[in-house]
């Protein structure tokens, strides 16, 4: 179909509308006529045409191969880098803590007995009512 449009887009400066119109319904009256006479000699050719394009794909998808994997080594070594330098980064500050240091004697000391427990009435919770907050 290109081709056909390639040889038009020429044709139509020296050839009239109607000149293309004849030379296009001769071709797509002769074409199929050629075909059957030299079946075995195109064929032959499309054969040898489709076996070149399949060596240059293989061709092509052996160097993307190659390509992609030498990339993939790359990449791996800088990650590799990145990970071993974020590992030492993180051993380096894993002793450390993120707040200042906090002294002992600072807090006070956790209590040894066991909290009072206060005994409330069922009543005495009936009685209490909710105090509701002021809104803002």
């Amino acid at each position: 179909m290109f081709f056909a449009s390639f040889i038009s887009y020429f044709l139509i400066k020296f050839v009239p509308l109607w000149g293309l119109a004849l030379i296009s319904t001769f071709i797509t009256f002769l074409g199929p006529l050629i075909y059957i006479q030299n079946k075995e000699v195109i064929d032959a050719q499309l054969e040898k045409g489709y076996n070149v394009a399949n060596q240059q794909a293989q061709q092509v998808k052996g160097l993307a191969n190659q390509h992609a994997g030498n990339a993939m080594k790359t990449v791996q070594g800088y990650t590799q880098q990145a990970t071993a330098k974020a590992q030492e980064t993180v051993n380096q500050y894993r002793g450390r803590s993120t707040s200042p240091e906090v002294k002992k004697e600072a807090f006070p000391s956790a209590p040894t007995h066991a909290p009072a427990t206060e005994e409330s009435s069922d009543e005495e919770l009936e009685d209490e009512k909710p105090v509701a907050q002021p809104a803002l």
